[in-house]
């Protein structure tokens, strides 16, 4: 674990096994009747932690908000490490979180880079098939595209170049016009200033843990009472929530992203080229994205690690979560529903550049040759996996008692993080 002084989380010990105390979706904290909310504590500096703070100060004006983050500065691990692409919500399930956050989520973000002037680039992207049977996934991501009144258009291949000269497809794409790109660390900084502002209190260096429980009716956090406190800890919320009886049929499933990116400042891609999706993986595969600053990214790879924070295959290790990374990976191969065995061989394949860049071949040509591409900062996508071993592919929150616990943030988090912040608190303070 990262260096922190270390601050405990503390809540009824009986709260987990109580019944009323687990639920998913709108749920009514039992509090005194007469007593006034005046205190929350938010766990996690990340781009849905500070949007759960800013939520929770829009919702009670006059209450204070602490957010706690054990790292130095905000948006050091899943928010300040991803590509930047403000999704669309295209390929979600119309019923579910993800695509109702991502919608609306996008439009909010959009307008928050235009308020303060951040860079963004708003080109949309194109999804492109490689042969007839990803052809035929365009037609699934068309219909749903229509389920959730996300605006694309289909097209044929010939005109690919007017959106990407030197794209390819096998017969026709998909060009997403809500698509874009931004500075997530840019966003974020502009989302602190305005929690600070507002009166919110930032706490770094703080590292939560959830071993030590008390019988209070409040929860307390480095020997401070709070009404209500948020976990938005990401990859660290689940380990937090299982002390309080909470996500016990949930594992972790680490996952490093990695990148590249052209030596020169030449964008060879203009717009954001996507292949379609795997069929039984949760993951959008090997893809180019622009740069704001006139570079051009291949990536993320999906290699499966054994820690939470293992941004490079040889970095020192948990034994811990070295552990919980096995059972998690057991279960995925017990469950039938994803083939491990494909996140490996391909994830490992794509570590050298000549392999990544042969990947990204497929979308875009002229690509270049591995000279003309590095390593850039990598990623841990941390998926939560369930009792039979699938990849939960929305967005999971369950509470103990005052404890909030949001279990699975992950990918399109950033986009959906301003309304997924206060769905939480509309949700379940009530």
């Amino acid at each position: 674990m990262p260096d922190g002084n270390l601050a405990t989380l503390r809540t009824r010990a009986d709260h987990g096994d109580a019944p009323e105390a687990r639920q998913t979706g709108t749920a009514r904290l039992t509090k005194n009747r007469e007593h006034i909310v005046e205190k929350f504590g938010v766990v996690g500096g990340g781009i849905v932690g500070i949007s759960v703070g800013l939520a929770l100060q829009k919702r009670f004006s006059k209450a204070s908000v602490t957010l706690f983050e054990k790292e130095s500065s905000l948006g050091t691990h899943a928010s300040g490490r991803n590509s930047g692409v403000l999704h669309s919500g295209l390929y979600y399930t119309a019923d579910s979180l993800k695509a109702r956050f991502s919608r609306e989520g996008n439009r909010r973000m959009k307008q928050l880079c235009r308020d303060h002037e951040l860079p963004i680039v708003s080109n949309g992207k194109i999804i492109v098939s490689t042969d007839a049977l990803s052809e035929s996934k365009l037609d699934d991501l068309e219909n749903r595209a229509g389920a959730n009144e996300v605006e694309i258009e289909r097209r044929d291949s010939k005109d690919l170049s007017k959106f990407a000269p030197g794209a390819k497809t096998f017969d026709s794409f998909i060009f997403v016009r809500s698509t874009a790109v931004a500075d997530p660390r840019s966003a974020l900084d502009a989302l602190k200033i305005k929690f600070l502002s507002n009166g919110g209190q930032i706490r770094t260096n703080e590292l939560i843990d959830g071993t030590a429980l008390s019988e209070s009716i409040f929860p307390i956090i480095a020997d401070e009472e709070f009404d209500f406190i948020i976990n938005a800890a990401g990859a660290g919320s689940l380990e937090i929530a299982k002390h309080f009886g909470v996500g016990k049929d949930y594992l972790i499933a680490p996952f490093l992203g990695t990148y590249l990116k052209t030596t020169a400042r030449v964008l060879l891609a203009p717009i954001p080229i996507y292949p379609t999706p795997h069929p039984t993986n949760a993951f959008l595969g090997v893809h180019l994205t622009p740069t704001l600053d006139g570079y051009t990214k291949i990536g993320p790879t999906a290699i499966p690690v054994m820690g939470l924070e293992q941004y490079r295959l040889s970095a020192p290790l948990n034994p811990k979560q070295v552990l919980d990374s096995s059972r998690a990976a057991f279960r995925i191969l017990a469950g039938n529903h994803h083939s491990l065995t494909d996140f490996a061989r391909d994830g490992l394949a794509n570590l050298r550049r000549a392999d990544l860049i042969q990947q990204a071949a497929k979308l875009f040509e002229p690509i270049g040759d591995p000279s003309d591409w590095q390593r850039v900062s990598s990623g841990i996508r941390a998926q939560l996996v369930d009792k039979e071993g699938k990849l939960v592919d929305d967005f999971v929150v369950e509470r103990a008692g005052s404890v909030i616990h949001v279990l699975n943030a992950v990918s399109p988090g950033w986009t959906s993080a301003l309304p997924f912040g206060e769905w939480i608190v509309d949700s379940y303070i009530t």
